[in-house]
């Protein structure tokens, strides 16, 4: 975990080594204690040489002994403790690739979920505003007789609004970071870059216009430059297809790849939002691809499933157990390589204590 040293001794490195900022995660440094710091200086050594370093073993850890060489140290001014940074890039092993984009799916999934503190009610004044806040809304319902009469313009009954508005929110965001975070496993898995991991089309309007609607996510075979992982795909696109009851000898059956539909979950039985999830599919079909809704949760109401299915929709939800074809978190495993949830779980600790900050704010009628 960083620390305030870790961090001061990082931007140093940088500014003083000209170590590249995006390669700064390949040193390690190693320490006996952690003083309270009031300065600190880098002593960059001869270029080949190896670095000194009292108190503090010129090797890294016992469980690896093998030596590292020494780029710079850094003095704590204020105590007898240096460490010594080591360039652990050439000679150690390799991140463990299931690791590797942890800390940038955490602020993915982080920064979704702080937008919602922001949430204010908008008590039918629009969205122009940003909300109103508790004294505008004392204001408003203060002047309204009745209202005030029977109390509605207390803070309570902002709270109140806050917190059943923020709950909304809430659920909206954690879909809108976990959308986030499968594009970018998909990105990351399959060598995809933005573009090729997205899915756009035009549909006409009735005004004689045109209106460009998306889909979460998106695997074109061509894209995938891994034969392995291309075939991984092409095979689980069989087994779904066959699931489906879709004919695969179909001229019309899809043969590009698949595209995704992502959600926390889905309760919601709005008959509009239903109908334009089947008119995607159907376009996607034409279109040469396979569609997917995927579910970060077990969160669906079964008459929105059997509607899914019957359109053809592949439904993957958010079981730990079974496989690629009804299981998001195992699709993600044996097709993609990529355990999602692991990084759910070895998160879980720091998403809880951001959701926590959110749930506190929203729970304050004035949010302070």
């Amino acid at each position: 975990m960083a620390t305030p040293h870790t961090c001061l001794i990082r931007r140093l490195m940088k500014r003083f080594l000209n170590v590249d900022s995006g390669k700064i995660a390949n040193f390690h440094f190693f320490t006996s204690s952690y003083p309270q710091v009031s300065q600190v200086s880098i002593v960059k050594p001869p270029a080949g040489s190896r670095i000194p370093c009292p108190r503090i073993p010129d090797r890294a850890p016992k469980q690896d002994s093998r030596p590292r060489t020494g780029i710079g140290k850094a003095v704590f001014e204020n105590r007898d403790t240096c460490c010594t940074l080591f360039d652990v890039a050439a000679n150690a092993p390799p991140k463990d690739p299931q690791l590797l984009h942890d800390e940038e799916y955490f602020h993915i999934m982080a920064s979704a979920l702080k937008v919602c503190a922001e949430y204010k009610p908008m008590f039918g004044q629009g969205r122009a505003g940003g909300g109103l806040t508790l004294e505008q809304f004392r204001k408003m319902y203060g002047a309204d007789p009745f209202y005030s009469w029977i109390g509605l313009d207390s803070p309570m009954m902002y709270a109140a609004h806050k917190a059943a508005g923020g709950m909304t929110s809430i659920y909206r965001q954690i879909g809108i970071g976990g959308q986030w975070v499968f594009n970018k496993v998909l990105q990351h898995t399959l060598g995809l870059n933005e573009v090729q991991a997205n899915w756009t089309y035009e549909v006409p309007t009735t005004e004689g216009m045109t209106r460009k609607l998306s889909l979460d996510g998106r695997i074109e075979l061509t894209d995938v430059a891994d034969k392995a992982k291309r075939d991984r795909v092409k095979n689980w696109m069989n087994e779904s297809l066959k699931h489906l009851k879709v004919d695969r000898s179909h001229d019309n059956a899809p043969k590009k790849g698949v595209v995704f539909e992502v959600r926390q979950g889905y309760k919601s039985k709005d008959a509009k939002r239903q109908n334009a999830d089947i008119a995607n599919a159907a376009h996607a079909y034409v279109s040469g691809y396979m569609p997917s809704v995927v579910l970060l949760s077990l969160q669906i109401d079964g008459d929105i499933a059997t509607r899914y299915t019957e359109a053809r929709w592949l439904l993957l939800i958010g079981s730990k157990g079974g496989g690629p074809i009804g299981s998001t978190y195992a699709f993600c495993r044996e097709v993609l390589g990529y355990d999602l949830a692991g990084f759910f779980e070895r998160n879980s600790k720091r998403l809880k204590i951001e959701l926590d900050k959110v749930l506190e704010m929203l729970l304050k009628p004035d949010g302070d």
